[in-house]
């Protein structure tokens, strides 16, 4: 069995270490996660039909993911590893190994599925951006660039900006968004008594 936990903690903790170190760097439509989504249907007269069976079945594929087989494999090997070292039975290792990978793998998936929904992502659109008031934070000086921010879903965004046909605008100055070209927000003023 030594070889078996030696192979997942080999197998495991480079993959491992590649997401923590460098995944962040990666675009998100370069993620190699499969999704898998249980659908449960609820009785009209209770309401509660397989609610505790679609938590079993939601936890069991969310292990699925390509992400947290890697953290699975991982710590199953690295903890086989450990309790071999200390001198523990090949039983009890096995099933505390089992264990800490199934719970490593669930708890990485779950953190992970939490972070993609609560983050911006970084996809904000030109559509999203158009028509939106926004705020001077590094002065656009004429025939310059400057810098603006923007409240996007309730998340600060923050863009290179010119004026739009010309003019200057101050640090803390409010502006709008009259378009985006190639990138660069097009700023006018915002007339605050429409």
């Amino acid at each position: 069995m030594f070889s078996v936990y030696l192979f997942a903690a080999l197998v495991g903790w480079p993959f491992v270490l590649f997401f923590l170190f460098f995944s962040a760097d990666m675009d998100a439509d370069a993620d190699m996660d499969a999704d898998f989504d249980a659908d449960v249907d609820v009785d009209a007269d209770t309401g509660l039909a397989g609610s505790a069976g679609a938590g079993v079945a939601d936890a069991v594929l969310s292990i699925f993911s390509f992400r947290a087989l890697v953290f699975l494999f991982a710590f199953f090997g690295v903890t086989g590893l450990i309790m071999r070292g200390f001198g523990v039975g090949a039983f009890f290792t096995f099933i505390l190994a089992v264990a800490m990978g199934l719970f490593a793998g669930y708890l990485h998936a779950r953190l992970y599925a939490y972070l993609k929904r609560s983050s911006t992502g970084g996809m904000t659109t030109n559509a999203d951006l158009r028509g939106s008031r926004a705020k001077v934070v590094v002065p656009i000086v004429e025939s310059g660039k400057g810098r603006i921010e923007v409240d996007v879903d309730g998340q600060p965004v923050y863009v290179t900006a010119r004026a739009f046909g010309g003019g200057s605008y101050e640090k803390g100055e409010r502006v709008v968004v009259v378009e985006i070209d190639d990138g660069t927000a097009l700023v006018g003023h915002l007339n605050l008594d429409e």
